[in-house]
């Protein structure tokens, strides 16, 4: 790919070979997200959000007494 010095080639052979590993290659995942949420028993269940980033508050119920 880097054979070469021409843009234009070069952006050619980039999509060249991007587009034969989308279409023949075999993607295997290597690794997942673990999750994990400590709270007191009072605070109630504690949902996951899509993103780990987000935190659902409109979701979290108090347990009552």
């Amino acid at each position: 790919m880097l054979t070469t010095g021409d843009e234009a080639q070069r952006r050619k052979l980039y999509h060249d070979v991007l587009t034969r590993l989308h279409q023949d290659a075999v993607y295997l995942p290597i690794s997942y997200v673990s999750l994990m949420s400590v709270a007191r028993q009072e605070v109630g269940e504690i949902p996951f959000a899509p993103v780990t980033s987000e935190i659902p508050f409109d979701q979290i119920t108090p347990v009552t007494p």
